[in-house]
């Protein structure tokens, strides 16, 4: 197996677990940023578009 392919099936694998864990890690404290949003419509979108495998 190629390298590339190895890391682009690890993401593939993990890709919900890396964006939970990246939303996560997320600095919320810009009250005019998307990522502070406590709506959660907002926030699920804001995954949807990060988790596309």
């Amino acid at each position: 197996m190629h390298n590339n392919e190895g890391v682009y099936q690890y993401f593939i694998d993990n890709t919900e677990r890396l964006t939970e864990e990246w939303y996560k890690n997320l600095t919320k404290n810009d009250p005019k940023g998307v990522y502070a949003s406590t709506d959660s419509y907002t926030i699920e979108t804001i995954k949807k578009h990060t988790n596309v495998a």
